[in-house]
């Protein structure tokens, strides 16, 4: 219960901050620099942060007749020594405290999960995890639906090839989004195209029975009748075809092999046949998955998807001459914020040196290394080109503050210099308010 008071005192700081509740700091580097530690070889201590999380299954679907468990996954880095904590908050405003126990661990990295259990009566809606570890407060958002409300998707056939591949040979992403799909209206079409033929059959057994009783004498079995057969009645689960009004896209995402959280890397969009593929250069070994986030509800004349995500594929990378980088810590504040706003964005890169003997290496600051900043409004798609850039200083600390003017995703991102390969991106969301 101390737990729960104490997030909840967190996250109303957090939202007076705008998002973080974040001790005083010195901020005398400006835009080309800023303050924070990773736990490097240059001996700094890591802020305590949470670095990814995610609901299984998103969204949730209830089952009317049993209970449906969940499982809230976080990856942290910075130990403080504690474990995170959290609320999931329901739209009704109910509210039910987290759990966590430690899942996993990297080099710099802890894996924590959390179970809960939806009864069958829970509110259908958007619900929201908040999660907090240390000072950092992060916010999640996912849904709580019906089975009827949206049909369901699938991801097959999903691939990395050619595996294994050597460091920056490209590498393609295949794979196929099938769905059930028919328009709105095609299911209650259905169902009472079946309710008129039932009635139909039946005045015609009526008919044929009375027909009978006036026609003594006659035969009285029924000649056999041909099938009506509905073509609505089951219907398959095809590739999303050229009838679909809508465009479809699939978010690729990206794990390293000692890392515990994933990376948005790129987005492709669905072809006619439901088809999608994409190449990009191989980097590191690590897995790969592909996600659909589904479609709207009541979006057009379609009825809408649930979202649905791959099985991660491994892909293997032979080793070169670089080394690899990570980002960590990385937070744009105000998370909430009026338009026209700054968003101050801060974080830090790292990279490995060789240690002797080798192969041993050690994660130390990333300094004087240009990183870039990119922006995605909710609904479309990555800017085409940075829309900030910034310089690490000696401790590979970054700060960039940029305007705010829409809601929608912010990432930090490093293309790799002076013998690093690039670093997974990180991305954070703001919320831009319209007006007051």
């Amino acid at each position: 219960m101390l737990r729960l008071l104490h997030l909840l005192g967190l996250f109303g700081l957090a939202r007076l901050s705008g998002g973080r509740a974040v001790p005083p700091r010195d901020d005398s580097g400006g835009d080309g620099g800023g303050g924070g530690g990773d736990g490097g070889g240059d001996g700094e201590r890591a802020p305590a942060s949470v670095e990814y999380a995610e609901v299984t299954p998103d969204p949730v679907v209830l089952d009317r007749e049993s209970r449906t468990p969940v499982q809230i996954g976080v990856v942290t880095s910075g130990s403080d020594g504690a474990r995170p904590y959290g609320v999931l908050e329901g739209p009704d405003g109910s509210r039910a405290e987290l759990e966590f126990d430690r899942s996993d661990a990297g080099p710099y990295e802890e894996g924590w999960r959390a179970e809960h259990v939806f009864p069958p009566r829970t509110p259908r809606g958007i619900w929201r995890a908040v999660i907090g570890y240390g000072e950092d407060v992060h916010e999640l958002e996912f849904s709580v639906e019906d089975v009827e409300e949206r049909d369901p998707s699938a991801i097959v056939d999903f691939q990395v090839a050619p595996d294994p591949v050597e460091e920056g040979a490209p590498i393609t992403l295949t794979g196929v989004l099938k769905a059930e799909r028919p328009r709105w209206g095609e299911r209650e079409r259905s169902e009472e195209r079946e309710r008129s033929e039932e009635r139909e059959r039946s005045e015609e057994r009526e008919a044929e029975r009375e027909e009978r009783e006036r026609s003594e004498g006659r035969g009285s079995g029924e000649e056999p009748r041909a099938e009506h057969r509905n073509p609505w009645e089951r219907p398959e689960r095809r590739r999303i075809g050229r009838d679909r009004p809508e465009e479809h896209r699939v978010v690729l995402s990206f794990r390293p092999e000692d890392s515990l959280s994933w990376s948005e890397i790129a987005e492709v969009r669905v072809g006619d046949h439901g088809e999608f593929a994409c190449t990009l250069d191989a980097w590191e070994p690590g897995w790969w998955r592909a996600e659909y986030l589904g479609t709207a509800r009541w979006s057009d004349g379609f009825r809408p998807l649930r979202g649905t995500r791959s099985a991660a594929v491994h892909s293997a990378v032979r080793s070169g001459p670089k080394m690899r980088s990570r980002f960590s810590g990385y937070a744009a504040l105000p998370s909430s914020t009026s338009a026209g706003k700054l968003v101050k964005h801060t974080g830090r890169l790292t990279h490995e040196t060789p240690l002797d003997p080798p192969p041993g290496v050690e994660w130390v600051a990333a300094s004087s290394r240009e990183v870039t900043f990119w922006f995605r409004p909710t609904g479309g798609s990555w800017s085409s080109a940075p829309v900030g850039r910034a310089t690490t200083t000696n401790n590979g600390a970054f700060t960039k503050k940029l305007p705010a003017s829409r809601s929608g995703e912010w990432q930090v991102r490093y293309s790799g210099q002076s013998g690093d390969l690039k670093a997974a991106p990180k991305s954070r969301t703001v919320r831009v308010r319209t007006s007051g």
